[in-house]
This record gives C-alpha cells, structure tokens and sequence, in this order.
C-alpha cells in the first residue's frame, strides 16, 4: 500500500511540475502576443494563453493588466478573441477578475 502512495505522490508533483510549465509557457506567450506588430503573430500566441484562462480564469488578470501598453495589433486581436472565451467562463469568475482590476489589486493569477 505504501508503494501505491509514493506512486501516487509522485504522480501528483509531476502533474504539478507540468501545469507550471505551461504556465509558464502561456506567460511568456502572452508577452509576446501583446508586443506584436502583427495580428497574426497575436493571433498565433493568444490561443494557448487564453486556454489556460478557461481553466483558471484568475488568469485573466495578467491579460487585463497587459492590455493597455499592447501594440494596437494584439488589441485588436484581444477584442477579438476574448468574447468567445468569455461564454465559456463562469461569471463568478470573470467578475472577482474584474472587480480587482478596478481595485487596482496585484495580479493574483499564477
């Protein structure tokens, strides 16, 4: 039974190990997506970051955050995709995301 568990535990950290990594990944994509020149390269980087935001909509915040010193094509871009994924995100969600940014708390997401 023991061996079960130290499988289990390890199974957890490496499950955790990867979900930073793509949170990691989907920031560093998220920066290159507000800094480019071109919508499709916007377009291109957007999808993975905006993912993740489905499953953890706190992550929104970093998006909000980023929005205003974007480059006009990855606005354009933003405008675009984000009321798709906002069908999709609990309202609760989206609102406490909303609500910091307007408090002008911390980014919180991961």
């Amino acid at each position: 039974v023991s061996m079960a568990a130290g499988e289990g535990v390890a199974q957890a950290a490496a499950v955790d190990q990867i979900a930073a990594r793509a949170h990691s990944h989907a920031a560093e994509e998220l920066e290159a997506a507000l800094a480019a020149e071109e919508e499709e390269e916007a377009a291109r980087r957007l999808p993975l970051y905006l993912a993740l935001c489905n499953r953890s909509p706190s992550m929104l915040a970093a998006l909000l955050a980023g929005f205003d010193g974007a480059s006009a094509a990855a606005q354009a871009t933003v405008q675009e995709l984000l009321p798709g994924l906002l069908l999709h995100l609990p309202m609760e969600a989206v609102t406490e995301v909303l609500l910091a940014q307007l408090r002008g708390e911390p980014d919180a997401s991961p």
